[in-house]
């Protein structure tokens, strides 16, 4: 949302685009913003109407491929995984990316059946629209590489062109803006260090999170034959590649609907048992995602509803926030922009990005004229903390408030920050007793995972 409201102003609010991740979803966002107003709901009604829409496409992929029962079952299986219940309301642009996925994956797979270049053509613009939502969506190129290859006798049409190098084509203005601003040094150190074998963890993930249709795929696997290739294609490459990186839940999400196909062909496939089997599915999906399904946290607003409350007790006018981004969306004030950050150079070549904004220099201590700054810490931050540990000694703290944070961190099991307790410190600095601790707070605002706010 933050780097939303950055682009529906063109620089004048927000927190400026960090070129980490593609931008297509926050732009989705953006627009809305821009014809209607700044609003946190809009997030959650993209994830509703994303998954209907993937609902949908799903069930007409499943029967173009099977049949209506194989694709009312493969839905059923789908929509009651803990993967789809979590997404479909979490905000999150897992949604989208998924959407846009089947939708590519169906317009393929359809014109692997029809050779007509209009289906290659859209396969590629949806998969074009998964390349600039999230940083996954490369391993869509080699899936449906594969499985161009075990259809080339079939096809005539250069699926090739429309559906693999078009989309490579378009997506490389972004890997070269991401390299750019990132740089090579930078992409090492935040990807490089994450990386591993996983593959276990990833399949304990759908073990956990996905049990139904991950055990019924098991117990059809046997039951393989070359129909069911195009669907277990990118089970298995996802997996491949996915476990090799580090083991975030949400980077399963593409492989759910794929195992739910499976799961309904094995449910149709046991006939006489098949009500009982599939009553005993939906009950054990319903009970392993009632967590999922009931989770609601406003913790992120009250955080910051406290922070207000006590800038303006104290007469504080600048607000570090060493905290994840949720929490200060929603604190009032004017995200500063540090002289060190990517968006400055970018600037001197779009002045219009930064002529609203306010930017910070290092040999310009702004806090030496105020009286109190307030400090916000969140402990997932301790280790910059501990760095600091003498500045901090010398604030007072107002407020301790622990509490657990949204269930990304439940469900990445093997997450460090899991198990930590989340707690979140306010601090109240009066900068003339800080003598040259004052140049140390100054500084703070310079690095990367600190955001300095101006009280409006």
């Amino acid at each position: 949302m933050l780097q939303a409201q950055w682009f529906f102003s063109l620089g004048a609010e927000g927190k400026p685009f960090n070129f980490q991740t593609p931008p297509l979803y926050q732009i989705i966002i953006a627009i809305l913003f821009k014809f209607f107003q700044v609003n946190d709901l809009y997030m959650f009604l993209l994830s509703i109407i994303f998954s209907c829409l993937a609902i949908y496409i799903f069930f007409y992929l499943v029967k173009m491929l099977y049949a209506e029962d194989i694709a009312l079952y493969a839905v059923i299986f789908f929509i009651l995984s803990e993967f789809f219940l979590f997404f479909s309301k979490s905000g999150l642009g897992d949604a989208a990316f998924l959407f846009f996925f089947i939708t590519s994956f169906y317009f393929f797979l359809k014109g692997t059946k029809s050779n007509r270049i209009e289906d290659f053509l859209l396969a590629g613009i949806f998969v074009t629209l998964c390349l600039y939502t999230k940083y996954s969506a490369p391993a869509f190129l080699i899936i449906f590489f594969l499985i161009g290859l075990l259809n080339k006798k079939k096809s005539t049409v250069p699926w090739l062109l429309f559906s693999i190098v078009l989309p490579t084509l378009l997506y490389l203005p972004y890997l070269y803006m991401f390299v750019k601003f990132i740089t090579l040094p930078g992409i090492s150190e935040r990807h490089g260090s994450i990386l591993g074998l996983n593959h276990l963890r990833f399949i304990y993930y759908l073990f956990a999170f996905s049990p139904v249709p991950f055990i019924l795929t098991i117990l059809f696997l046997p039951r393989l034959s070359k129909l069911d290739y195009p669907i277990f294609t990118p089970i298995l490459v996802f997996l491949i590649i996915l476990g090799f990186y580090y083991p975030y839940f949400r980077l399963l999400y593409p492989i759910i609907p794929f195992l739910a196909i499976f799961a309904a062909k094995f449910i149709v496939q046991t006939k006489k048992l098949k009500p009982y089997l599939l009553t005993g599915a939906v009950i054990i999906s319903i009970i392993c995602g009632f967590r999922t399904i009931t989770y609601y946290s406003n913790i992120p607003k009250k955080i910051a509803q406290i922070c207000d409350q006590y800038v303006s007790d104290e007469g504080a006018k600048y607000i570090y926030t060493i905290t994840p981004p949720n929490i200060y969306f929603y604190i009032e004030g004017e995200i500063l922009i540090p002289s060190n950050h990517a968006i400055v150079k970018l600037g001197k070549r779009f002045p219009q990005l930064l002529k609203s904004r306010i930017i910070f220099y290092e040999d310009n201590n702004l806090l030496s004229q105020e009286e109190k700054t307030m400090l916000i810490h969140a402990t997932i931050f301790d280790a910059l903390k501990r760095d600091n540990i003498s500045l901090y000694t010398k604030g007072k703290l107002l407020d301790s408030i622990e509490f657990i944070d949204a269930p990304v961190y439940y469900k990445d099991i093997f997450n460090p920050l899991r198990n930590k307790r989340q707690i979140y410190q306010f601090f109240i600095f009066e900068n003339k007793k800080l003598g040259n601790a004052l140049d140390t707070l100054w500084h703070l605002g310079f690095n990367p995972k600190v955001q300095l706010i101006l009280k409006e």
